[in-house]
């Protein structure tokens, strides 16, 4: 499944690196996004069916998606090249966005649920915060996979993609 996940991956995946560790980086240019519109997809179908689906690639560092209450999938990979562990937070989505939940795959296959959005309490967030924010962390050498998954009620959908 992981080697599937990073054959099909639209563009390279962003490679941390010792020489270049800003406070701020935006992986937009690594991602690409997939609006199933009314249809709401579930992790394992989109896995299985990723290569056929339509995800475009993103850029920039701040997608618009507009007003809209479609449903919408971003995919992208990390990897740490360093010689230790590295601990990021990403932060995406608008603090209104209804529903964020970052899917990570990592070497062993298994699936890492993180979850965020206005819907939510607080204690139901991973990270109990006002922003959509997410913990990634990484081991050295490791790579991982990325699923995020958004939706919203027809409010302002912007798209950060920000390791901070």
């Amino acid at each position: 499944m992981l080697l599937f996940l990073a054959v099909t991956t639209a563009k390279a995946q962003y490679q941390l690196k010792e020489n270049y560790l800003p406070d701020e980086i935006s992986i937009l240019d690594y991602a690409s996004i997939l609006n199933t519109g009314p249809k709401d997809l579930n992790i394992n179908y989109l896995i299985k069916n990723s290569e056929k689906l339509k995800f475009k690639p993103l850029s920039g560092k701040f997608g618009n998606l507009g007003f809209t209450s479609d449903n919408f999938w971003v995919k992208f990979q990390i990897q740490n090249t360093l010689d230790v562990p590295t601990l990021y937070y990403l932060q995406t989505a608008e603090p209104v966005t209804d529903n964020v939940y970052l899917y990570l795959f990592g070497n062993n296959s298994t699936i890492e649920l993180q979850k965020s959005g206005d819907n939510l309490n607080f204690s139901e967030k991973s990270i109990p915060n006002r922003k959509t924010i997410f913990k990634i962390e990484l081991e050295p050498g490791e790579s991982k996979s990325a699923f995020i998954k958004l939706k919203n009620d027809g409010e302002k959908n912007s798209l950060p993609l920000i390791l901070l």
